[in-house]
Parts: structure tokens; sequence; C-alpha cells
């Protein structure tokens, strides 16, 4: 009697290892997920002092342009009286877990551009009499200076578990980027206004931080067997 093919028995199909995202793909994700957050940005500060009570609020003017109804203020009353409260029945206050402590701090990386970060600032303070906006390259060159640390700190939240490595490895690439272009920016700063007391040391600053992100990105990469 031949068996219908329906009959047979099924194969097994053969375990496949979990695919885990590549920095391409990371960084694609962060950037679109970046120009969202640009876009709520942007709707909050068209939208000064509103209260975005319910935070599906802020989603539909966002994602839809849409307005939530204004609501009774005898509703938005019933609504604050219903928040969270720390205390548990009988006035008890709730524990909180404790947080286990962070180590980003032991980075070597993160330590250089820490240091370089108030550096940075303490240069910054000797131009506190410009007004916003009259120089624009030395602004930009502290919104660079200060992405660094924030860049490496951001990578190591993320973690270093297969599913989140290469995401790290991006938020690092992108902190290396930062320094670069402070970098660039500060020699064009020293080219246009003379080199400083201030100046100079901050410049010398660059070589370690670079040199240290390098070598983090490259020991992060080396645990990616995936992205081959």
């Amino acid at each position: 009697m031949r068996m219908h093919d329906d009959d047979q028995p099924l194969a097994q199909e053969p375990d496949r290892p979990e695919r885990y995202w590549t920095e391409a793909e990371w960084e694609r994700f962060m950037l679109e997920n970046q120009r969202l957050m640009d876009r709520y940005q942007k709707v909050w500060e068209e939208n000064p002092g509103r209260d975005w009570k319910d935070p599906l609020d802020l989603y539909y003017k966002v994602h839809y342009d849409l307005d939530a109804p204004d609501e009774p203020e005898s509703q938005a009353k019933e609504v604050e009286s219903e928040a969270p409260s720390d205390e548990v029945a009988g006035g008890a206050p709730v524990e909180l877990p404790d947080r286990e402590a962070d180590d980003f701090r032991d980075i070597p990386a993160y330590k250089l551009a820490f240091e370089f970060a108030n550096a940075a600032l303490d240069y910054m303070k000797r131009f506190e009499h410009e007004a916003r906006g009259q120089n624009p390259l030395r602004e930009q060159f502290c919104l660079h200076a200060l992405r660094i640390a924030a860049d490496i700190t951001g990578g190591h939240g993320m973690g270093y578990e297969e599913d989140a490595l290469c995401g790290n490895i991006v938020k690092n690439r992108w902190a290396l980027g930062h320094a670069q272009e402070a970098q660039r920016l500060l020699k064009l700063l020293m080219e246009r206004d003379g080199a400083d007391v201030a100046s100079t040391p901050l410049l010398r600053q660059f070589l370690p931080i670079i040199n240290a992100l390098e070598e983090r990105i490259a020991e992060l990469r080396a645990k990616v067997w995936w992205d081959q």
C-alpha cells in the first residue's frame, strides 16, 4: 500500500540560530527613532504650556495631527485624584528596589570624554557674554564635545548581549564621530581666533579620546560573529 504524501512522517526542521541585528540595521533603526523624537520635540515646543496628561494625546498629535477634545475640569481633577501614590493602604511607603550600581564610569573612553566635556564647558564660560546664535561655530563645537560621553553612556546602557551589541557599537561610532567633528571645529576656531591657554590643552585631549574609542569599537566588534 502506497503511503500518501500527507501520511509521511514530518521531518523536524533544523534548529536555526537566532538572527541578531547588524550595525547597519541598528543604525537605521536609531536614526528613524531620532527623527521621530525630533517630531515629538517640535510638537512639544509648538504647544507651550499644554499639559499632556494622556500620552495618547501627544501620540495622535505627532502621528496624525489630531487634537484631543478639551477635558472637562471636573474630569481632570478626578483623573489627578486617581494618580498612583508612593504609599500603600495604611500609609506605609512603597519600598523601591535598589538599582544596581552602574559601571560606565570605569570605561576608559568615558573617563577621557567626561574630563574633556568639563574642560569644554570651562572653555565656553569665557564666552558667556556672547548672545545665543552669535557664534554658531563655537556653539556647534560645544554640542559635539558634550555628545561624546553621552553616546558612550548610551551604548553602555544598551548592553553587551548579542541582541543589542551592534547597537552599542553604533553608539560608540557616533561618539567617535562627535569627537572628530569637535576636533575639526576647534581647529577652525583656533585658526580664526588664534590659539590660547584654554584651546591648546583642549586640542591635545582629542588624540587619547579618539584612540580609546577606536580601541573600544574594535573590542566590541571582535564579539560580533554574525556580521562578518
